[in-house]
């Protein structure tokens, strides 16, 4: 689950990725809560990467616009039952 909210911010995926702007398909991952941890593996190895569940994922966490993924997911908002900003500092 928490996977399909890593597309909310696809554009800090892309950048994790470090996906060429001309391999880019932002508009295959809007409806967000459709996908899953196999959506982000095979994006992941479109570009040559592994995505492990759960492991080494400082990277990828460093990269999303945490604010934009709290702001876009009610279940996010709620589990933080805070202002993104307080934590984002």
């Amino acid at each position: 689950m928490i996977e399909s909210l890593f597309f909310i911010d696809i554009d800090g995926l892309y950048s994790h990725l470090r996906a060429q702007k001309s391999k880019r398909h932002p508009h295959k991952f809007r409806q967000f809560r459709t996908l899953t941890h196999h959506d982000l593996s095979k994006l992941f190895k479109q570009f040559d990467k592994v995505y492990h569940k759960g492991r080494r994922c400082h990277g990828l966490i460093s990269a999303l616009n945490m604010e934009k993924l709290v702001t876009s997911a009610t279940e996010l908002e709620t589990l933080v039952n805070t202002n993104p900003s307080n934590y984002l500092a």
